[in-house]
């Protein structure tokens, strides 16, 4: 190739390059106003980076329902505020989020427990918008998606009292309440949740990140993170990780926290066993057979199951001593 056609390449490479630059969405680009300030809809949204999807949610005291179906809410934000994100734990000028918000059905097709979504109710959108006092508006949109005016501030206030970061429920978005712990920007009084205590055992070691458990605990004792089910749920993902010393202190605690609990011993017996402590994964494995016997509230069959899963697993261990 001689020098010519290499120039030509690559100016032709850096016009390509230039081209694709200005076709580009631009932080903020998707943020648009009409004359009378309400705020356009961004119609390009369900090509924006998904964070998370609740059902039932409720923020304020529980509510009767009458028999209705929860609904469903998918979080959408716009590319370039979530990869500043990322990068700083804070979001940038013009962010702006979608969340869609669909009914739920259980019985249809195939499928008889649980929800699926159904049919899209409509729109709730939030903008951060420097320019604006307060800096934060929230907006719902009909299905027709015509311009909308801002909610008053209700909402403004209740996000900037409960958001972990700059308004908004990160608390809530698994793939990124990590990030911002780590960036040290989630507000004082905000616990940490399952998807951030994995992330620190996994970074720093179980025995640096049990502290966070225990501050949970005094914070707010009612958490979800404190259940045998997560602690348990977190061990054997810690276990599927290869890291076994830190699954058995996982597991260590969750029996110290439920020292009734047969299922509590026997998962503390896998852990041992992936240890490589057969005399720690046989004790605890008699002690769940032990709690076994007396407990009441297990259901019949899956307690036929454990017995069965528990013998077993003392059966190989004899053996391979």
């Amino acid at each position: 190739m001689n020098k010519a056609v290499k120039l030509a390449l690559a100016s032709l490479l850096i016009a390509i390059g230039i081209i694709a630059l200005a076709g580009a969405p631009k932080n903020g680009s998707a943020v648009q106003y009409v004359s009378n300030g309400n705020l356009k809809f961004p119609p390009s949204y369900r090509e924006w980076v998904y964070l998370t999807t609740g059902i039932g949610m409720s923020y304020g005291p529980a509510v009767q329902t009458s028999g209705r179906p929860p609904l469903f809410t998918n979080v959408f934000v716009e590319p370039a505020a979530y990869r500043s994100f990322m990068q700083t734990g804070n979001w940038p000028d013009k962010t702006i989020f979608v969340l869609e918000i669909y009914s739920s059905a259980t019985h249809g097709s195939i499928n008889r427990n649980g929800h699926y979504q159904d049919t899209l109710l409509s729109y709730d959108v939030a903008v951060k918008d420097e320019s604006h006092n307060p800096k934060w508006a929230y907006y719902n949109f009909s299905l027709d998606q015509q311009p909308a005016k801002a909610f008053d501030d209700r909402c403004n206030q209740c996000h900037s009292k409960n958001g972990a970061v700059d308004n908004t429920f990160v608390q809530f978005y698994p793939s990124l309440f990590p990030a911002a712990w780590d960036k040290g920007t989630v507000r004082d009084g905000i616990q940490p949740t399952m998807a951030v205590l994995q992330h620190e055992i996994e970074k720093n070691g179980w025995a640096k990140s049990k502290p966070m458990l225990e501050k949970v605990a005094k914070a707010e004792p009612e958490s979800d993170l404190l259940l045998e089910t997560t602690l348990n749920t977190l061990g054997y993902q810690l276990l599927q990780d290869k890291k076994h010393s830190d699954a058995v202190g996982v597991f260590e605690e969750m029996v110290a926290r439920n020292p009734s609990s047969a299922n509590a011993y026997d998962s503390l017996a896998d852990a041992y066993m992936a240890a490589g402590d057969k005399a720690k994964a046989k004790a605890a494995s008699e002690k769940a057979l032990e709690l076994l016997a007396s407990d009441t509230s297990m259901e019949p069959r899956r307690k036929e199951q454990l017995k069965d899963a528990l013998k077993k697993k003392l059966d190989d261990l004899a053996g391979s001593y």
